[in-house]
């Protein structure tokens, strides 16, 4: 298989992931927007507001869907080598798939964890947040900074553990072989 073909299939499942994204904030939207007209809130700017974010990931989407192929052949440039399957270890996989695991939380919760540290910083909440006085409380900060924290470490930490992992394996399947 060609290594722009594996790039172009990649990024066709992350444009399914946000044109899944889209239906979802705008689901999600339409409901807000739905309560707020109850409430005489609505408006066009509103309205614009409110999908300019889902209109973004549509867009996104059917882009990166119709031009997986061209942007992958420009990713790799003159160098579209074949990739054999069989080089490629258990050891590999368990590797790759913790990096990609840990490396979606870190990126995911970078910006809402920057954005905590910085409200602590800024207002010195770290006493107010305990005792909820402004509406805030601990889990807000934990449940952004714990899994970008927890997403670093297991990006860093992937080499040993899919090494562990990938020995696991190999002694499972051999004492399997030996029964």
């Amino acid at each position: 298989m060609r290594l722009s073909l594996l790039i172009a299939i990649i990024l066709r499942l992350f444009a399914l992931y946000w044109a899944v994204s889209c239906v979802v904030r705008v689901m999600g939207n339409v409901s807000v927007m739905g309560m707020a007209a109850g409430n005489g809130m609505s408006g066009y700017l509103n309205l614009m507001a409110n999908l300019a974010a889902p209109f973004f990931y549509g867009v996104i989407a059917v882009l990166a869907w119709f031009f997986a192929r061209l942007i992958s052949l420009k990713v790799i440039g003159e160098d579209d080598t074949h990739v054999s399957f069989s080089a490629i270890t258990a050891e590999n996989f368990y590797t790759l798939g913790l990096l990609g695991v840990g490396l979606y939380h870190a990126i995911g919760n970078l910006a809402a964890s920057v954005n905590w540290i910085h409200f602590l910083i800024v207002n010195r909440a770290g006493q107010s947040l305990v005792h909820q006085a402004t509406g805030h409380s601990l889990y807000d900060v934990t449940s952004s900074i714990v899994p970008f924290v927890a997403g670093i470490a297991l990006a860093i930490l992937s080499p040993k553990i899919g090494k562990r992992l990938a020995k696991a394996g190999k002694r499972v399947h051999q004492e399997d072989e030996s029964q």
